[in-house]
C-alpha cells in the first residue's frame, strides 16, 4: 500500500503539474522598424524551481511561433517566471505571435510530460518611425536632419567646445571628436544604416543613419 502512495505522489509531481500563461506583450508597446522588438511571456508553475528552461521562435511572414520549456522541480511553490523573446527588427505590418508553454521534470535536459501544455497568442503592429527633421535636448543642443545619410549639422548653444561621442545600440562608442562652439558638422556617411546615440556633454539623443 505505501508503494502505491508512494507512485502516485511521484505520478503527481512528475506529470500532473500545470503551468498557465498570465500574459503575452510587447516592448516597445508602438514598435516602429527601427525598434529592437522584444515580447514577454509572463508564466506561472505550481511547483519550483523552474527557471532552468529551452526556449525558441521562428519567424514565418507575419507569423511568429514561439516556444518554451521548463524543467520543474519538486518545491511545492508558486514559482513565476518571464520567458523573454528578442525578436530584432521588424518590417512594417501586423504580427501574430503564438506561444506554446510545456514542462518536464529535473534534471535538465527534461522532457514534455504526456499532456501539452498551454498556449496563446495575440497580435501587434509595426509602424514607420515618424521623421523627425530636427531634435532638441534641453535647449543647449540642436541638429538636423534626422534620418540622415550624408551628414548632421549640429548647433551647439553653450558657446564652449564640447566633448562628442556617437555609440551604436550595444554602447560601443564608434566615433568621438571635439564639438565647436555655434554650428559644426558631423558626417555619417561611413557610418552603416541603423539607430545610433549622439552625446554631447552630458545630454544623450537618438538620431538614424539611413
Amino acid at each position: 500500500m505505501k508503494k502505491i502512495l508512494l507512485f502516485l505522489l511521484i505520478f503527481i509531481f512528475s506529470g500532473a503539474r500545470a503551468q498557465w500563461i498570465n500574459s503575452l506583450t510587447v516592448s516597445p508597446a508602438n514598435p516602429t522598424t527601427d525598434d529592437l522588438i522584444y515580447v514577454f511571456a509572463d508564466c506561472d508553475f505550481t511547483a519550483g524551481s523552474c527557471d532552468q528552461h529551452t526556449q525558441g521562435f521562428s519567424i514565418a511572414g507575419n507569423n511568429i511561433g514561439a516556444w518554451a520549456l521548463h524543467c520543474v522541480g519538486m518545491l511545492t511553490v508558486i514559482c513565476p517566471y518571464t520567458d523573454t523573446f528578442a525578436l530584432g527588427t521588424l518590417p512594417a505590418g501586423i504580427y501574430t505571435f503564438t506561444f506554446q508553454l510545456d514542462q518536464g521534470s529535473l534534471p535538465s535536459p527534461c522532457t514534455p510530460g504526456i499532456v501539452p501544455g498551454p498556449s496563446a497568442s495575440f497580435s501587434f503592429t509595426v509602424t514607420f518611425p515618424t521623421s523627425v527633421q530636427q531634435h532638441s535636448v534641453d535647449g543647449m543642443f540642436s541638429f538636423f536632419p534626422n534620418p540622415a545619410e550624408e551628414k548632421i549639422t549640429i548647433i551647439n548653444k553653450t558657446h564652449e567646445q564640447m566633448p562628442l561621442k556617437i555609440f551604436d545600440v550595444a554602447g560601443k562608442i564608434i566615433m568621438e571628436k571635439i564639438l565647436s562652439a555655434g554650428s559644426d558638422e558631423l558626417y555619417v556617411r561611413d557610418l552603416k544604416p541603423g539607430i545610433y546615440f549622439l552625446e554631447c556633454g552630458n545630454s544623450r539623443f537618438k538620431f538614424i543613419r539611413q
